[in-house]
């Protein structure tokens, strides 16, 4: 006789193989179906750095698992979709086999609407032609295939060591690598910290990248149901904006 034993809370994070975790990932949103969890910058969603827990490591230490038990739940949950290791944010989990296929299937549909919030500079000539409040597209190829992306100036103001510097959203229309550094590095306004597409002429910054997905509105997998997460900025956007005047 084979009897069925489904785990119904994470263990501890010493427990068994499995290393303790310092400080497990924030949970903004949770239920049955899946989880929305906070990123910290510097955390690979693929691979990662050996010394350090990985994203399925802390997923598993800070996400309950699913007591549907019609659902398919899944032993481990599984992030959805991906952002790079330099940005922060939400990422969305799936914790049965139902919500993995459902949501797997609004990402690729792009039913899934997602905004970020970044810092980019802005020397004269963008400054110049960047309009305050208004949303505005850039379609600009991306390896060969088609990117969109919107963005809006929330509020910029001058600085010393890079002419202005401004507050902004991103609305990625496609999901290109690295989408919204390199058409914002286009535009001339390279986001703060971008070490890989920032301009020889500007003074480097460093501190980490000034990126983070602050908002998500989806299906939600089970009801259909528009599901919406948001939350503010991480607190390195102001201290910058306000130690570069």
């Amino acid at each position: 006789m084979l009897r069925l034993l489904q785990r119904v809370e994470a263990p501890a994070g010493d427990a068994g193989r499995r290393r303790p975790l310092a400080k497990p990932l924030r949970v903004i949103f949770e239920d049955e179906s899946l989880a929305v969890v906070f990123k910290p910058a510097g955390i690979a969603v693929q691979g990662g750095i050996s010394s350090q827990p990985s994203l399925r490591e802390l997923l598993v230490g800070s996400v309950a698992p699913s007591r549907n038990s019609t659902a398919e739940p899944l032993w481990r949950p599984q992030h959805v979709h991906r952002l790079d290791a330099p940005t922060s944010g939400l990422l969305v989990v799936a914790k049965t086999g139902q919500a993995l296929r459902a949501l797997s299937a609004s990402f690729a549909d792009r039913t899934v609407r997602k905004r970020y919030r970044a810092v980019v500079a802005m020397p004269t000539r963008a400054a110049a032609t960047a309009g305050d409040g208004d949303v505005q597209e850039i379609i600009l190829p991306l390896s060969g295939q088609q990117a969109r992306t919107l963005w809006r100036t929330i509020r910029r103001h001058a600085s010393s060591r890079y002419g202005e510097i401004a507050l902004v959203d991103l609305w990625p229309h496609t999901g290109r690598t690295h989408q919204l550094r390199r058409h914002m590095a286009a535009l001339g306004q390279p986001i703060i910290g971008d070490s890989k597409y920032w301009p020889a002429e500007l003074p480097e910054a460093g501190g980490g990248l000034l990126l983070s997905a602050v908002e998500l509105e989806l299906p939600h997998p089970c009801t259909g149901d528009e599901l919406r997460v948001e939350i503010s900025q991480p607190s390195e956007f102001d201290s910058f904006l306000d130690s570069h005047r």
